[in-house]
């Protein structure tokens, strides 16, 4: 009998190691979880009594757009020449439009003297020259020049009282409105997520112009054929809204969303000024500090915050 319980000894001592491993596994994850849930609450909620007159709020998340900046350039084709009929040599009394401008299809441009072609008429019925009576009438047609097409006066040549000649340079050249487009090269992975056709873009035009927006009407196609990707960029074409000032060759940045971040609603009445820094009185523990900001924006009665306070933390607001 003693002799089978020697045997049986290390096993009753194996089964019992087990047993307290076991255990101890058990009481070191039960202590972990208390004390991760204590180590959150304490990070979170204020131990301390807000200022009289005053009460915490929690800060919420918000997700804002992170733009990258992509540098391209204006391009302008379809140019159209204004010019008198061939012959009419008729001095021009006034121009109606300045370079750069946008003109509406059918809008005037310049005017040519209509008092010298009824003279000139006049003389040829007198003279009863009826071919020349027929071709001074057709001058008629042409002493207002207007706008064929929605277009831009891109370039001028001449001044009041100049006379058009019959060949050569002509009095204006437009360029077809919807002929001016903004191109760029863009990262195959930005034309997946924010650039897809239909999409509207701004654009910051150089030399102080301002702001236009452009829609995307052309990945990789130009009007050479397509153009393939290049180091995993593509050649994209945005159609631009009519703005004052757009020129051939105009250098200009598209600012496009191309993922998100996490940032912070702090309720405006939380924030005060020193000069022009904003700062927020946040519960850290047992104390309140104070904590500069910087702030992206307003969302209804909330500053969005990316630096300075984190989601989840507690700030002081004036108010029971």
């Amino acid at each position: 009998m003693n002799r089978r319980i020697v045997r049986l000894w290390p096993l009753v001592l194996a089964i019992g190691g087990v047993g307290m491993l076991a255990f101890s596994a058990w009481r070191m994850a039960g202590q972990e979880v208390d004390e991760f849930e204590t180590a959150d609450e304490v990070a979170v909620a204020p131990t301390i009594e807000p200022p009289a007159a005053h009460h915490f709020h929690e800060v919420a998340a918000h997700e804002v757009k992170v733009y990258e900046k992509f540098k391209g350039r204006v391009r302008g084709e379809g140019t159209v020449e204004i010019r008198a009929p061939k012959g009419m040599r008729v001095p021009v009394v006034k121009i109606h439009k300045e370079h750069g401008e946008f003109v509406d299809k059918g809008e005037l441009l310049l005017t040519l003297s209509r008092e010298q072609v009824d003279k000139a008429i006049a003389q040829a019925k007198e003279a009863g020259e009826s071919g020349k009576v027929a071709r001074f009438e057709s001058y008629l047609n042409f002493v207002e020049l207007r706008a064929p097409m929605d277009a831009q006066v891109l370039e001028i040549h001449t001044d009041v009282g100049a006379t058009p000649i019959d060949v050569g340079i002509p009095l204006m050249v437009l360029a077809d409105r919807s002929s001016w487009s903004f191109v760029v090269m863009l990262p195959e992975s930005v034309l997946q997520s924010s650039a897809a056709l239909g999409t509207k873009l701004k654009i910051e035009l150089e030399a102080g112009i301002g702001t236009v927006v452009g829609t995307v009407n052309s990945l990789g196609e130009t009007t050479e054929g397509r153009v393939e990707a290049l180091s995993g960029h593509v050649s994209v074409i945005l159609g631009l809204d009519a703005h004052e000032g757009v020129e051939k060759d105009l250098v200009g940045i598209v600012s496009i969303a191309t993922s998100v971040q996490t940032a912070a609603l702090v309720p405006k009445g939380a924030v005060e000024w020193r000069g022009d820094i904003p700062f927020v009185r946040v519960a850290d523990g047992d104390e309140l500090l104070d904590r500069t900001l910087k702030i992206d924006g307003e969302v209804g009665g909330e500053y969005v915050v990316l630096y300075g306070v984190n989601v989840g933390e507690f700030v002081v607001v004036p108010g029971e």
